[in-house]
C-alpha cells in the first residue's frame, strides 16, 4: 500500500472511531442510570435478612472489641492483617455495628470498584486506541454482573476491599505508563495512586502478596525500555522499596501465623475441577461463556499486538493469571490457599480483557465481538439470579428460633469450638433476644491450650481429659440443660468425645442440624 492509501485508510478508521464514539456517547446517561440500579439489586437483594456466617462474625467480633484489640490481640491468632478490622471499625463509627451497617461497607466497596474499573477502562481504551465510551461501558457492565465481584460484596470479609484495593492500582498504573513510550517518564500522581493501591492489596489479606508481587510484575514489564533516565528509575524503585517497608509488619505478622496454618488446617486443595474454579475467577460460567470469554481475551491481545502496545495486556495477563499460578504452587507445596473468594481481585484484568475485546473490532465485524460479550453477561446474569434465591450460607437465625422455643432458665449452651458462639451470638442480639452461651474452653481467642484444627489460633479442639473435666465441673453440673452447639463437628469433635462425656449423666432430648451446624440437647437425668 502507498503512503497516501496507508494514510487515507487511517483517515477513514479514525473517522469510523469517532462515529462510533459519538455514538456510543449518547447511550451512557442512560446506561449509567440502568447499570447503577442493576448493580445495588443485586448487591443488597436479601442481603439485610441474612444472619452474619462464622468467618463474617470473626470480622464483626473485632469491631466489637475495638482497636487496641484489634492491634495486639488479633494477630496473635487470625491469619489475616488487621487492616480491613480496623477500616470496618472506622466505618462502623459512622455507619453502625449493626447487621446492616457491617454489611454496607462491602456493598459501598463494591459500587466503588465498578467506577475505578470504567477508569481503568478509559485509560485502556488510550492505549489501545479503542472506543472509549464503548469500553468504559462494557466493562462497568461485566463488573456490575459478575457474580464473584456480587458475592464478594455481599461479605463483611476483606474480599471486596481487597478488590476495590487491587483494582485501585491497576488503573493508577495504567494511567501512570500511559504517556511513558512518548515522554519517557510516569505520571507521578498516577504512580502514588498506584502505591497507595498496592499497599492496600498487601495489607487487606494473608494472600496480598501474591497480587503484589503481580502488580510489580506488570508495572516493571510496562515500564521496561521506556523509562531510562536514572533520576527516574530511582524514584519508581524507591515507591516500590517505600511499599515493602510499609507492610514489613504485616509479613512478620503472617510468618508468625505461617505455622499454625502449614501443621493444621481442614483446607485441601485438589487439582480436580480448577479449571472450572479458574474460568468462575475470570468471570465465565459454563463452557460456551469460557469460549466466548476466551475468543474476547484473543482479540484483545491481538488489538494490543496490532497497535504495537502489546505490553499493555501481558501486564493485564499477568495480573490475571500469576496470583492464581503461584496460589497453585502454594497450596501443593507448603499449605493450602487457594480459594476462590481470596483469589477474587483477578477477575478485574480479566473482565478487562473481556470488555476490550467486545471493543476491539469495528464496522461489520462489531456484531460478533458484542454477541460473544452478550453470551458471558447472559451467563453471568443467570448465576446472579440463582444465586439470589438461594438461603443464608449459615441459617444461625433458624437455630435462634430453635433454641428459642426449648430452652428453660438455667440452661446453657455450650459452644464447642469456642467460635461456634460468634455467629450465635450474633444472631442472638440481631433478633433481639438474650440467650446464655459458653464458649468451650474460652471466648476467642483460646491461646495456648489443645491443637487448631482451622489453622487459626483462636478456635481449638481439646483432649478427652479437657473435655471430661468440663463435663463433670461443678458448674456444668448445675446446668439442668447443656444446649451443646457444635459448629464442624468433624474437625473439633471426631467421634463425638465432648457428646459422650456429657451423656454419661445427661439423655440426649433433641437435636437440630443445619449444614455445619449441629446442636444437641443434654438434660441432666
Amino acid at each position: 500500500m502507498t503512503a497516501d492509501g496507508a494514510r487515507r485508510s487511517q483517515i477513514l478508521y479514525s473517522f469510523a472511531v469517532t462515529r462510533s464514539s459519538a455514538r456510543s456517547r449518547n447511550f451512557l446517561p442512560a446506561v449509567a442510570v440502568v447499570l447503577s440500579a442493576v448493580a445495588v439489586w443485586f448487591r443488597a437483594s436479601r442481603l439485610f435478612r441474612a444472619p452474619l456466617w462464622l468467618d463474617e462474625a470473626y470480622s464483626a467480633h473485632a469491631v466489637e472489641k475495638g482497636f487496641a484489640f484489634t492491634w495486639t490481640v488479633v494477630p496473635t491468632y487470625d491469619v489475616h492483617p488487621p487492616l480491613y478490622y480496623t477500616i470496618l471499625g472506622l466505618w462502623s463509627l459512622l455507619a453502625g455495628d449493626s447487621l446492616a451497617g457491617l454489611r454496607m461497607f462491602g456493598v459501598v466497596c463494591g459500587l466503588l470498584t465498578i467506577v475505578i474499573v470504567a477508569f481503568a477502562a478509559f485509560e485502556l481504551a488510550r492505549s489501545l486506541d479503542l472506543d472509549g465510551p464503548m469500553l468504559v461501558a462494557c466493562s462497568a457492565l461485566l463488573a456490575a454482573f459478575s457474580p464473584l465481584m456480587i458475592a464478594m460484596s455481599r461479605e463483611v470479609r476483606p474480599y471486596a476491599a481487597m478488590i476495590l484495593a487491587f483494582t485501585l492500582a491497576l488503573a493508577g498504573m495504567l494511567r501512570a505508563v500511559r504517556d511513558c513510550r512518548d515522554t519517557g517518564r510516569v505520571e507521578q500522581g498516577a504512580f502514588l495512586l498506584y502505591l497507595v493501591g498496592l499497599t492496600l492489596t498487601f495489607w487487606l489479606h494473608n494472600v496480598g502478596p501474591l497480587f503484589g508481587a503481580s502488580l510489580t510484575i506488570a508495572f516493571v514489564v510496562l515500564v521496561a525500555g521506556c523509562v531510562k533516565e536514572k533520576r527516574e528509575l530511582g524514584f519508581l524503585a524507591g515507591g516500590h522499596v517505600l511499599v515493602a517497608l510499609l507492610y514489613l509488619p504485616g509479613f512478620l505478622m503472617l510468618l508468625d501465623q505461617a505455622t499454625a496454618w502449614t501443621e493444621s488446617t481442614w483446607l485441601t486443595f485438589r487439582l480436580d475441577g480448577l479449571h472450572w474454579k479458574l474460568a468462575a475467577l475470570w468471570g465465565a460460567n459454563g463452557i460456551v461463556a469460557i469460549v466466548s470469554a476466551a475468543l474476547l481475551i484473543a482479540l484483545a491481545l491481538y488489538r494490543s499486538y496490532e497497535r504495537r502496545n502489546f505490553r499493555t495486556a501481558m501486564a493485564l495477563v499477568i495480573c490475571a493469571v500469576l496470583p492464581p499460578a503461584l496460589a497453585v504452587a502454594l497450596s501443593m507445596t507448603v499449605s493450602p490457599v487457594f480459594l476462590i473468594r481470596t483469589l477474587s481481585p483477578v477477575a478485574i484484568p480479566a473482565l478487562l480483557l473481556q470488555a476490550a475485546g467486545g471493543a476491539s473490532l469495528f464496522g461489520k465485524w462489531r456484531l460478533a465481538s458484542l454477541a460473544f460479550l452478550l453470551v458471558v453477561l447472559s451467563q453471568m446474569i443467570t448465576v446472579d439470579v440463582i444465586a439470589r434465591r438461594a438461603g443464608p450460607r449459615e441459617d444461625w437465625y433458624g437455630a435462634v428460633r430453635w433454641l428459642e422455643q426449648r430452652m428453660r432458665p438455667g440452661d446453657v449452651i455450650y459452644a464447642y469450638p469456642n467460635e461456634g458462639a460468634l455467629p450465635l451470638d450474633r444472631a442472638v442480639r440481631d433478633v433481639g433476644l438474650t440467650l446464655p452461651t459458653r464458649p468451650i474452653p474460652t471466648a476467642v481467642p483460646s491461646t495456648g491450650i489443645g491443637w487448631h484444627p482451622n489453622g487459626g489460633r483462636g478456635a481449638v479442639s481439646l483432649s478427652r481429659e479437657t473435655l471430661r473435666a468440663i463435663a463433670e465441673a461443678p458448674a456444668t453440673e448445675r446446668v439442668p440443660t447443656v444446649w451443646l452447639l457444635r459448629l464442624g463437628p468433624w474437625s473439633y469433635d471426631k467421634g463425638d468425645v465432648f457428646v459422650e462425656e456429657l451423656a454419661k449423666r445427661r439423655d440426649v432430648v433433641d437435636r437440630w442440624q443445619s449444614g455445619a451446624i449441629d446442636i444437641i440437647g443434654l438434660r441432666k437425668r
